[in-house]
């Protein structure tokens, strides 16, 4: 490993033992299990003070990723509130104030819509998403209660080798299998693929496969992670591992974690940073993190 990657993963290293935060919305609840776009975040417990529950509240589904893309909550509050808050239930400490928007002229009442999106400190299985209204006394309304069913964005897989980051740029996880082949975007598996161009039956034995190019061209999709999984044991040899920024995307500098998943338990985690001058619109190498030996 050349001396530049070694120092630099070292030295970021403490990082990784504090844990990286979702930088989306306020930065004062970074690390909750709930993180809402343009809204305020609040210490402490949901307040009840026993008034009136939202008269509507409504989900675009039930279904959610821990660290995935962002979700939407609307519905209607009662003409005296202020503003919308949002928690979860048994998780976190603290909750999340947005204001409400403009009268409904048809149903009486103040429409109110918010995005937000689940962190990676998001517990998994059935969670409850609590949405309460405020008016400007500050008095808060009993909760109304959203089911979820959070699941981990971690793929399932004998081995995930993983990219995460926490911001809009575009990164790339390249990985060269044994046989010299860089897995990329462009080539999304590291196994070769027949003359014909037909895979068999079941994929190509012992062959990882990348399954998305997040944050592609600037695109945000929220996710900001990447993985090469192996649904089987991998074809046995060297593994390179390098980390490209393809475009920073306004970012002046993006903290990211490499990490190895052996049958859904991390074996491996290295930090390392990258600024916005070393953005190559995939013409680099990118910087090169491990060597991982199945």
């Amino acid at each position: 490993m050349p001396h530049r990657s070694r120092l630099l993963i070292q030295v970021l290293g403490a990082l990784a033992a504090l844990g990286c935060a979702d930088s989306y919305g306020d930065t004062g609840g970074a690390l909750e299990p709930i993180v809402v776009s343009n809204a305020t975040f609040n210490a402490g417990s949901l307040p009840n003070d026993g008034l009136e529950k939202l008269p509507l509240t409504t989900s675009t589904s039930s279904g959610a990723l821990a660290g995935g893309p962002e979700k939407s909550l609307s519905g209607r509050a009662s003409l005296s509130a202020y503003a919308v808050a949002v928690g979860v239930k048994g998780a976190g400490s603290g909750y999340w104030v947005v204001p409400v928007g403009l009268p409904d002229l048809i149903d009486p009442g103040l429409d109110w819509s918010l995005k937000f999106r689940f962190t990676r400190q998001m517990p998994l299985g059935s969670q409850t998403v609590l949405v309460a209204q405020t008016d400007k006394r500050g008095r808060f309304s009993a909760p109304s209660e959203i089911p979820f069913t959070v699941k981990s964005l971690l793929p399932e897989g004998k081995k995930v080798i993983s990219l995460v980051w926490h911001n809009h740029a575009d990164l790339d996880l390249q990985v060269q299998g044994p046989d010299g082949k860089i897995t990329s975007s462009k080539r999304p598996n590291t196994g070769v693929v027949p003359d014909d161009k037909k895979l068999p039956s079941g994929g190509i034995e012992g062959s990882g496969t990348l399954n998305r190019d997040s944050n592609a061209r600037c695109a945000f999709d929220g996710i900001m992670e990447e993985d090469v999984v192996f649904d089987g044991d991998p074809a046995p040899g060297d593994y390179l591992v390098w980390v490209d920024l393809y475009d920073h995307c306004g970012e002046a500098a993006t903290t990211f974690e490499l990490q190895l998943h052996e049958d859904g338990v991390q074996t491996f985690g290295a930090v390392g940073q990258l600024l916005d001058i070393n953005a190559d619109n995939g013409t680099g190498a990118g910087l090169f993190m491990n060597t991982f030996s199945f």
